[in-house]
């Protein structure tokens, strides 16, 4: 959508989830936790379990802040990670029960519409559209994620969001949250990190600064609590953002959207390369079903490879030219 202002009204949608889905244990990308949060934003108080919904891929990349280019990756990346959301992984609850568990049961492509239609999996039900009893859910728009890009930063963000509330914000000006280090690490999904200062550098600091950076509800400062010498806990002081700083924020979100991914130089050869490599495969195949020679066919496609600087490739007869 080239229009600012559906932009706008879709950064507003709102994302509710059950505390127990924003304190499991799970590892998605970035861009795979935005995409299931567009789609819990499209769901209404009064919809019902196993309904499908529509989603228009350039209004997701949009949302996103991501870039629908000429040689349409952002489009395929979406799909991949559509198709890898209705694929079951394991995922451990807040009580410790662990499941496999899949975001999505079924995901539908209508290119000639440039939509996809989505429908969640039956285990969700409980955590998305029942239960949603006062105190047991987290609700914030879908542009306060939208500009992040460091996957760490969204789960911090809803976890922050699920222990803070907004009346809270209004009336204090300081508000102490405090974490168990080992069940954090858990809750981000960054249990690779397991000694205090690589977990600081590597998750903690980069996600903090970049939600002080694009947030227009938090301002976070934190401290880890050590027991003798080992880090134990976090504590986290969260405020709420003066103007000055939510104009900021607004302006970095939208110089964010500004200059969005789009891709890299190298990544533009690569793709390219290996573009030329499957041309060239494809040509070899050709010729193969045309009966040509084994040596004509070692010439051709040695000459095509040699256009793509490609390194010793083994042919037919297991000779390496």
């Amino acid at each position: 959508m080239k229009d600012g202002r559906k932009i706008r009204s879709d950064r507003e949608m709102i994302v509710v989830k059950h505390n127990d889905l924003i304190q499991a244990r799970y590892n998605l990308t970035t861009q795979q936790q935005k995409i299931v949060a567009f789609a819990i934003s499209k769901i209404r108080p009064y919809d019902k379990p196993g309904q499908w919904y529509e989603i228009s891929i350039e209004e997701l990349c949009n949302a996103c802040g991501l870039i629908i280019d000429d040689t349409g990756y952002y489009y395929k990346s979406i799909k991949d990670d559509m198709r890898k959301l209705t694929n079951r992984l394991w995922i451990k609850l807040p009580n410790k029960t662990e499941l496999t568990f899949s975001w999505l049961s079924d995901a539908v492509i209508l290119p000639l519409n440039g939509t996809v239609q989505v429908k969640f999996h039956e285990q969700l039900e409980d955590y998305l559209f029942l239960n949603m009893a006062e105190g047991h859910y987290t609700q914030y728009q879908f542009g306060n994620i939208s500009p992040f890009r460091n996957k760490y930063s969204i789960r911090l963000f809803e976890l922050l969001r699920m222990k803070v509330f907004q009346d809270e914000l209004d009336t204090k000006p300081e508000i102490p949250v405090s974490f168990d280090i080992d069940e954090l690490r858990e809750e981000l999904g960054a249990t690779s990190y397991q000694n205090w200062p690589e977990f600081n550098r590597c998750v903690i600091k980069k996600a903090v600064d970049e939600i002080n950076q694009y947030s227009d509800i938090f301002r976070i400062m934190y401290e880890p609590i050590k027991e003798g010498k080992r880090t134990k806990s976090i504590r986290f002081i969260v405020s709420r953002p003066s103007g000055t700083q939510i104009y900021i924020a607004h302006q970095a979100a939208k110089d964010r959207q500004k200059m969005q991914r789009k891709p890299t130089k190298k990544t533009i050869e690569k793709r390219e390369k290996q573009q030329k490599l499957a041309a060239a495969k494809k040509e070899v195949e050709r010729q193969l079903a045309s009966g040509a020679t084994y040596e004509e066919l070692s010439e051709s496609a040695r000459r095509l490879l040699e256009e793509i600087e490609e390194p010793k490739i083994t042919w037919g007869m297991g000779e390496n030219e």
